[in-house]
């Protein structure tokens, strides 16, 4: 035998021992493990766990500098590396919204660039008269009428009443006194658009001065041309149209003008919009211009000026020669 007991024998010495002690035996013996169950006939011995060596801590260096360690830099959804978020199917993009001046001109709208004023026509006046204001003699020089003048007084009615003042109106402009020597009284301006002969239709605009008398007169057939019929659309200011009719006037007749005489008195006062036709060819008809005058559009088949009569013979002789 070696020097070491059985594990059976050893056994049977420690119950031997404990009987012959008795209670409390125990605690004075230490018995021995129990033997393991020797191992079955061809199976395999379990591999034995390799512990694994702790690896001794690093010694700090005295004076050694902490490690900075680097911020993770966060990437951007969708970035390289990186899941994109899913989208939803259905999901609705949201309308781009409009730029406002107010966010492109924070200090508020750039000026505007003032073009170069147009040099003045020539016989233009350097000041723009007031037609309000406007006396009869500052329409004459040497005694006779100033054509002129004339023009310029109607430039600023236009302007006075905002009708577009068109490039070369004033070159369109006739005026006329006709030969009376009182244009703020009795007279006429007017600017002919258009007067087809051929096709028989006509467009001009009138301009009455403050108060003016457009004079009493008709018109016949001449030229070959058939008797004008006419009718009258008032733009700016008012105008009283007179014709055939009941007697209804009230108007001021100027002495100038055949000697205060009319021998039409229906009166229909027109104001910017309204139209007054004249009832028949060969009628006769005058107008007078309301306290802002008046800026009238006539339109009518075809005008013929050898064709116009008019009531007093000193106008009538004077328009015919070419007044």
């Amino acid at each position: 035998m070696t020097g070491r007991c059985h594990p059976l024998l050893a056994a049977v010495v420690a119950a031997a021992v404990l009987l012959a002690c008795g209670p409390g035996a125990e605690a004075q013996v230490r018995l021995p493990p129990p033997p393991k169950a020797p191992p079955l006939v061809g199976a395999k011995k379990p591999a034995a766990k390799k512990a694994a060596a702790k690896k001794p801590a690093q010694q700090k260096k005295k004076g050694a500098k902490k490690p900075v360690p680097k911020k993770p830099v966060a990437k951007k959804p969708g970035a390289m590396g990186q899941p994109r978020a899913p989208q939803r199917a259905n999901a609705q993009r949201k309308p781009a919204q409009p730029r406002r001046l107010v966010d492109l001109y924070p200090q508020g709208l750039p000026a505007k660039p003032t073009a170069p004023k147009p040099a003045p026509a020539k016989g233009a006046p350097a000041v723009t008269p007031d037609i309000l204001k406007l006396d009869n003699a500052w329409f004459y020089k040497g005694g006779k009428f100033d054509v002129e003048r004339g023009k310029d007084a109607v430039v600023a009615l236009m302007k006075h009443h905002g009708y577009p003042v068109f490039p070369k109106i004033r070159e369109k402009i006739w005026v006329s006194d006709y030969g009376l020597g009182q244009y703020t009284k009795v007279g006429l301006a007017a600017v002919m658009f258009q007067n087809n002969v051929k096709d028989r239709y006509m467009l001009m605009d009138l301009f009455l001065m403050p108060g003016q008398m457009l004079p009493e007169h008709w018109h016949l057939a001449g030229e070959g041309n058939p008797a004008k019929l006419e009718g009258w659309l008032v733009r700016h200011g008012q105008s009283h149209v007179v014709g055939e009719g009941a007697d209804n006037c009230a108007l001021p007749i100027p002495a100038i003008h055949d000697g205060g005489k009319v021998t039409v008195k229906h009166v229909v006062t027109a104001n910017p919009g309204d139209f007054v036709p004249l009832n028949r060819a060969e009628a006769h008809h005058w107008q007078m211009a309301g306290p802002a005058g008046a800026i009238i559009t006539e339109v009518a088949n075809v005008h013929t000026d050898s064709a116009v009569r008019h009531q007093d013979k000193v106008m009538n002789d004077y328009f015919l020669k070419g007044g």
